[in-house]
């Protein structure tokens, strides 16, 4: 048999009055703290006549007059992969951090969550790292270009922020070029410079004469001379551009 809840006016394990169910009384319940600080403090939050004295080994409180973030019902396993998995205690467990602050059939004002517990300034640190870090990576997997598919079908929205004087040339599934397209005193436009987007992402560049230099781009587009970010296509017209 269950151990009734041990705070006046509490129903936590009784019997079921008429016209209820049979569990609508079924509750966990907790012992008294035995040591510490929390032997003394749970007597102080419970609104009635009781010292810390008084109470005995068949004293009980029920999980009615806890916070649920106190109440730990399931396990949590890490694996040595870092992965975890839950699995329910076969009783609940309360938080060592736990006293009882909420006294049904009480004045409201009896019953005063305890605010959230602080957390030390090292954890704050490593969450505000663990959020930047998500932040970054997911910035990094949506400026990716995946290929040279992603690429024309995302290009034209990519690069509506580049200057008007650059014009596309979608050549499908071979090349795309963009050229850089100079109006002169006389009115005709005159190419100045251009790149080439291969079907692998290389990239080829010229000036207003002749084919330049791939190596002179590695220091943006990597050795392999590939156009692996959305990041770099602005990047690119202006050091082509100049």
């Amino acid at each position: 048999m269950p151990r009734k809840c041990s705070l006046i006016g509490c129903r936590g394990n009784y019997e079921p009055r008429k016209g209820e169910s049979a569990d609508a009384n079924k509750v966990s319940v907790f012992r008294f703290p035995k040591d510490g600080e929390k032997k003394s403090e749970w007597p102080r939050r419970i609104p009635q006549e009781l010292l810390a004295g008084d109470i005995t080994n068949d004293m009980v409180v029920c999980e009615k007059h806890f916070e649920p973030r106190f109440i730990i019902r399931d396990y949590v396993y890490t694996r040595p992969d870092g992965s975890s998995f839950t699995c329910p205690h076969e009783a609940p467990a309360l938080d060592p951090e736990a006293v009882p602050t909420f006294f049904p059939n009480t004045p409201k004002y009896l019953s005063s969550p305890l605010p959230p517990k602080r957390k030390a300034p090292e954890d704050c640190r490593a969450e505000a790292a663990a959020r930047d870090e998500k932040v970054l990576k997911e910035w990094m997997d949506s400026d990716a270009i995946n290929g040279f598919d992603d690429f024309v079908e995302n290009v034209s929205h990519k690069s509506s922020s580049l200057p008007s004087e650059w014009v596309m040339v979608n050549k499908v599934n071979v090349v795309l070029f963009v050229l850089f397209v100079n109006i002169t005193s006389s009115l005709i436009p005159t190419v100045v410079a251009s790149f080439k987007v291969f079907n692998n992402i290389s990239v080829d560049w010229y000036d207003a004469k002749c084919k330049r230099n791939r190596d002179d781009l590695a220091w943006l587009l990597g050795d392999e001379g590939k156009l692996s970010r959305w990041y770099d296509l602005p990047n690119l017209c202006t050091y082509v551009n100049n």
